[in-house]
């Protein structure tokens, strides 16, 4: 006992060295204090034992007889549990020759359900893995028979999948990349997703990321419904709906049908007032029909009656300045 708790704390101290886990909260401390007490242990019934007077005790023949019976028998069923778990993975290795099967712990017998266990390879070809309340399985297929799923192993209970730096601070970038071109030993020439936190720029991204020769590529929000350009445009390609206030800081002027800060293809509707800052423009070829009944901000002079034309005026600009 004395030299398993010896060979933990070379362990321990393995650990400590590797910046796993903290002098206090490592487990070297209670393997040291065991090997100590065991020590002190020993010392003390040595120390006892040389005090006691010398009595000689004689062995029975019959118990020496039982003692070898029962040594023979341990050792015979040890010895058959040796084989039997042996040849069970003899035989499993030449399944996993020809069928690709898994394959199990040649000692398996003495150590299934250990508390220790970390993961295991079942008899299906999945792997578990043991969480802290839950375990998850690792299992071939999911949407298709080519996928690989991650399945938790308990109900009535949440699943995440979380992703952590070593020191969990905001220096260090934390991402998932998922390629679309390239291979873990060729990402020189590459165009991926990236979801993760950019500790360069202090914020959160997903965005479509390249590098060599390979093509930045539009990021795709639902059905097409949102498109992301690489020219940094943004397409909405669906009924969208702003429920509360929407500014647009562009200061572009508009001088023409296809200029100014918000460009409309179709029609308008204001359900609201409409408040204006500068020039009013009609350009030519408008079919218009205006009645105008208003008092202009500066209150100075009020402007009413009304201008229709069912008629289209080629050439004409109403301007109306505030």
């Amino acid at each position: 006992m004395a030299l398993i708790l010896l060979r933990n704390c070379f362990k321990d101290t393995g650990h400590l060295t590797e910046g796993h886990t903290t002098l206090l909260s490592s487990e070297l401390i209670k393997d040291l204090s065991g090997f100590i007490v065991i020590l002190i242990l020993v010392w003390l019934f040595y120390h006892l034992d040389a005090k006691r007077g010398e009595v000689k005790y004689e062995m029975s023949n019959q118990f020496i007889k039982l003692k070898d019976r029962l040594a023979v028998f341990l050792m015979i069923v040890f010895f058959g549990l040796s084989i039997f778990s042996f040849s069970t993975w003899i035989s499993d290795l030449v399944q996993f020759s020809a069928n690709k099967t898994s394959l199990g712990d040649p000692s398996h017998i003495f150590y299934t359900g250990s508390s220790d266990e970390i993961f295991k390879i079942t008899g299906e070809g999945d792997i578990r893995l043991s969480g802290k309340t839950q375990p998850y399985t690792i299992v071939g297929g999911g949407k298709s028979d080519t996928d690989l799923s991650f399945h938790s192993g308990n109900s009535s209970e949440n699943s995440s999948i979380n992703f952590f730096t070593k020191d969990g601070t905001t220096t260090e970038n934390n991402d998932i990349c998922i390629f679309g071109l390239g291979l873990p030993s060729q990402t020189s020439n590459s165009e991926y997703l990236r979801v993760g936190w950019d500790s360069t720029n202090n914020y959160y991204e997903i965005g479509a990321k390249h590098s060599g020769t390979g093509i930045l590529r539009d990021f795709v929000l639902g059905n097409e419904h949102v498109v992301i350009q690489t020219s940094g445009s943004i397409l909405f390609n669906a009924q969208t709906t702003v429920d509360n206030i929407f500014d647009i800081i562009s200061t572009e002027n508009s001088t023409g049908v296809s200029t100014g800060s918000l460009r409309v293809a179709g029609g308008v509707t204001i359900k609201k007032d409409l408040f204006l800052g500068s020039d009013f423009v009609l350009g030519s070829e408008v079919d218009y029909q205006m009645k105008m009944n208003t008092t202009l901000n500066n209150n100075f002079s009020t402007l009413t009656g009304s201008f229709c034309s069912s008629s289209r005026v080629l050439g004409m600009y109403l301007i109306v300045s505030f």
